[in-house]
């Protein structure tokens, strides 16, 4: 516990706060923003954007995500190939087009395969 003169010590070490004082006005507008993107950075690349995912344990969602990546790619005007590999597979595969230094642009990976 704090003696007396110890809280009397830290009290003093406060100030008391001082209201804000206002800031000139800005004298330039702010750039304009780019053209809009599909996500951070966008795809700058050229020709098709190869993604290498997981075969998911449902079917359907399979389907699904081929559809979404397909939709993506319309409207951001890229070419988008999705391969699916069973997960025992994956980490071969990765080991494999990075030591060619070739292969997917994307790799997903959302289980301990």
């Amino acid at each position: 516990m704090l003696s007396t003169g110890a809280l009397l010590a830290l009290g003093s070490a406060c100030t008391t706060a001082t209201a804000p004082t206002a800031q000139p006005a800005a004298t330039t507008a702010p750039a304009a923003a780019g053209a809009p993107q599909a996500g951070p950075g966008g795809f700058a690349g050229s020709g098709p954007l190869k993604l290498l995912v997981q075969s998911h344990f449902v079917p359907a969602y399979d389907t699904w995500f081929d559809q979404w990546a397909s939709d993506w790619g319309t409207k951001n005007k890229v070419e988008v190939q999705v391969d699916h590999i069973l997960s025992a597979q994956l980490a071969a595969k990765i080991a494999a087009e990075v030591a060619a230094g070739a292969g997917h642009d994307i790799y997903a990976l959302t289980r301990n395969g």
